[in-house]
């Protein structure tokens, strides 16, 4: 499996003052219990989520000026399980 397969973004939105990314996490590709480990790291994804790559430091960029914080959603597509990562406006580096 490659890096990134199984998780696919499926809606970005503006919602409650952040730009949220909806990811569908595939739990036939990872098993049902793939929603508790991933959620269990929220804080480590989160920190690696503020050191931006080139890819996304445009976004972060655009947050910032905007005064927006960026959002991603988690949800298992079997379970139904979710959880969302926040990071606010002052976070984005």
């Amino acid at each position: 499996m490659k890096a990134g397969e199984g998780i696919m973004c499926t809606s970005i939105e503006l919602l409650n003052n952040y730009e949220t990314y909806t990811c569908e996490v595939d739990e036939t590709l990872f098993g049902e219990e793939f929603m508790d480990l991933l959620s269990a790291s929220q804080e480590e994804m989160k920190e690696a989520m503020l050191e931006p790559d080139e890819d996304t430091q445009e976004l972060v960029d655009l947050c910032k000026k905007e005064n927006k914080g960026l959002a991603y959603k988690y949800v298992g597509t079997i379970t139904g399980k979710n959880f969302t990562i926040y990071l606010e406006p002052d976070d984005l580096k």
